[in-house]
């Protein structure tokens, strides 16, 4: 499964544990391993949003064929 984390924000104060733990949850190997999914993150400026929104819509919005377009499933945390 691939999955973008689209803006990583942190609010709040957050200990060296907490700091530790989120490396762990969005290194990408570790992702991989201990979830099988291909973690990629963007935190990309506001003139550059739109640009990368179709850049993952097209990476990620089709089957292989190219022409068949899949869904995506969206969380907000």
């Amino acid at each position: 499964m691939d999955c973008v984390l689209w803006n990583p924000a942190f609010v709040g104060p957050i200990t060296d544990e907490g700091k530790v733990e989120l490396l762990a949850m969005t290194d990408r190997a570790k992702a991989r391993a201990a979830f099988g999914i291909d973690l990629y993150t963007e935190t990309p400026s506001p003139d550059a949003q739109m640009n990368r929104e179709a850049y993952w819509r097209g990476l990620f919005g089709f089957q292989h064929d190219g022409r068949s377009a899949k869904g995506f499933v969206e969380l907000i945390v």
